[in-house]
């Protein structure tokens, strides 16, 4: 209860001096009796290691796959290329091709090369519906054959779960 002429919210947030008071004990902080067994901290998985460099430094996850004798890579995508696809895929919403248009969307957005070359585009103009996301789109949507993009958004679906894994597998390890 605060005292007289203190807002109500004083009793909320308060500072703490140590120098007016004792640490608190381990009881009065709620968190039991002290033990005298040493508590196992939480290990973090091993094999997710080199998933973990990727994700912290380059803030992707990268695979490598061969299909057919072409080697593909591809990488996690952003929350802004995820925002892309939707309106990239949007112009094909109310049709039969909607699944398929937002497939090859994806692939573009996360393929970063094929035989170690990138795709051969770039935008032509300036105009913000003109991205390079746009121009990887129309080259995927105009040159590849389903059953490629069909692997690629599989192998795409696969590195999104194990990203998955990853980020679930540190919130093990972190308690």
């Amino acid at each position: 209860m605060p005292e007289a002429g203190e807002s109500p919210d004083a009793a909320l947030y308060d500072t703490w001096d140590p120098t007016q008071s004792a640490p608190l004990s381990t009881e009065e902080m709620g968190l039991g009796a002290p033990s005298s067994e040493p508590t196992e901290l939480p290990q973090f998985d091993e094999r997710y290691k080199e998933d973990l460099n990727g994700l912290l430094f380059l803030g992707a996850l990268k695979k490598s796959f061969t299909w057919l004798g072409h080697t593909f890579v591809i990488r996690t995508i952003t929350i802004g290329e995820i925002a892309d696809i939707g309106v990239i895929a949007a112009k094909y919403r109310d049709t039969d091709f909607n699944a398929k248009a937002y497939q090859a969307a994806t692939v573009a957005a996360c393929l970063v090369s094929v035989d170690g070359k990138p795709l051969p585009v770039m935008p032509i103009t300036n105009a913000p519906e003109d991205s390079n996301l746009q121009a990887k789109f129309d080259y995927v949507l105009r040159r590849w054959f389903a059953p490629v993009t069909d692997v690629v958004f599989t192998e795409f679906l696969e590195l999104e779960a194990r990203a998955r894994d990853l980020l679930e597998e540190l919130g093990k390890a972190s308690g």
